[in-house]
């Protein structure tokens, strides 16, 4: 009710708004305790997104939660897992159209996403990586820059030095 006679100007966030936000936080706080390798952390934090993340299964609103579950897996070598949560990632991305985002985070969290995959399939020489760093340059300048760094470590753990060096 204090929130209903509080003059519009000194509310604040709504409380909608304020719980968007603070998912939205812990997203960010999962994506740099996996940056780290920070295991618990990263385990907590998942913990932590579930309530919301069982109440919105086809939302948009699960797709931070998918992430760091992804990050959990590839950072644990669970990588046939992340490939299928990532296949749900971008199925729910494609038809949850109800679902308002915010178009900065939405192109974070696909292109976040698209990193980890990348990555995965760079690390076992699979040259799916070239795929989704393509689609990482066009996401934006900060996942171009990390798909030029992918893709001249995919040239040079294949003996390619000739096509790395281009890229630098």
């Amino acid at each position: 009710l204090v929130h209903l006679f509080t003059p519009r100007r000194r509310r604040g966030l709504r409380p909608k708004d304020s719980l968007v936000r603070g998912y939205q936080l812990l997203g960010l706080v999962g994506s740099t305790r996996g940056a780290s390798f920070d295991l618990e952390g990263l385990r907590a934090t998942l913990h932590k997104m579930e309530p919301l993340a069982l109440l919105s299964r086809r939302r948009r609103a699960y797709m931070p939660y998918l992430y760091i579950e992804c990050l959990l897996l590839a950072i644990t070598g669970r990588h046939r897992e992340v490939r299928a949560k990532a296949k749900l990632f971008f199925e729910i991305d494609a038809r949850d159209r109800l679902t308002p985002v915010d178009v900065l985070d939405r192109k974070l969290l696909f292109g976040a996403m698209r990193f980890v995959l990348a990555t995965i399939a760079m690390s076992r020489q699979d040259a799916r990586c070239l795929d989704d760093y393509e689609v990482l340059d066009r996401v934006g300048d900060l996942f171009a820059v990390g798909s030029r760094i992918g893709r001249c470590l995919f040239y040079r753990v294949r003996g390619e030095e000739t096509r790395a060096r281009e890229l630098e």
